[in-house]
């Protein structure tokens, strides 16, 4: 027997190597999530922005070019990667935006988000639940039921005004059906789409807002409150249903 076996057993080293096999591609995400991040943070602390700076430059890079809403939208659609909140793209696109326009970006925005969501969950989630029988045991006793029913159970929680992000990473984790989620969010979604993007546009220019002194419209404060409503209102009475 080689001394080089006698002190370097080789059964450790083969658990890490099975380990990092096993779970490459989550590890590749999880860096990549690590690089954007600590990316972010050693630019702004490079060129020294205040977060007013910061929440400029992004307007500006959004609203000052040509490529601008193509940019908001991909930053949208590529928001759950860094858990930036979707509902504050939602009012900022009311604020930048048109009404129309807003509706529009905000829309593809949010939908290109739940996809980006739903594959990340996918990717999680396969082969978790066969992993830990008893965790199958009780999700699969409700499993089949929800698959048999996506479309009416996302249409729901959206309705409803569940987080955005946390349905649809756990809608792909549980891997239910595509083609009903995708239909499902698009219709489900739009109430608190109408909801935020009035919110934003009931608090003016950007400018003002910064400076501490927002142009409230009323007016357009009360619609959002309105859209809150009917979509609560509407999940109840298709609960009902």
């Amino acid at each position: 027997m080689s001394l080089k076996n006698d002190f370097w057993p080789q059964r450790p080293t083969k658990r890490i190597d099975g380990f990092i096999n096993q779970h490459a591609s989550k590890l590749i995400a999880l860096a990549f999530w690590l690089v954007v991040i600590g990316g972010y943070w050693w630019l702004t602390d490079q060129y020294h922005l205040t977060p007013e700076q910061k929440i400029k430059l992004v307007a500006g890079l959004f609203v000052d070019h040509i490529y601008g809403p193509v940019l908001f939208i991909l930053f949208f659609a590529l928001q759950p990667l860094v858990f930036f909140p979707s509902f504050l793209l939602g009012i900022a696109g009311g604020i930048l935006y048109s009404p129309l326009e807003a509706v529009l970006y905000v829309t593809l925005g949010a939908n290109g988000a739940a996809q980006v969501c739903y594959l990340v969950g996918r990717f999680f989630g396969r082969g978790m639940l066969q992993s830990n029988p008893a965790a199958t045991e009780f999700i699969q006793r409700y499993l089949s039921r929800l698959r048999a029913n996506t479309f009416e159970t996302v249409l729901m929680l959206h309705l409803l005004f569940v987080p955005f992000d946390l349905v649809n990473y756990v809608v792909g984790f549980l891997r239910m059906d595509w083609r009903s989620f995708s239909l499902a969010t698009v219709i489900g979604s739009l109430p608190g789409i109408l909801m935020f993007v009035l919110f934003g546009r009931s608090l003016g220019s950007i400018d003002k807002l910064m400076a501490g002194a927002p142009d409230i419209d009323f007016f357009t404060l009360a619609l959002s409150g309105v859209m809150l409503v009917a979509g609560i209102g509407l999940s109840q009475y298709l609960k009902r249903r």
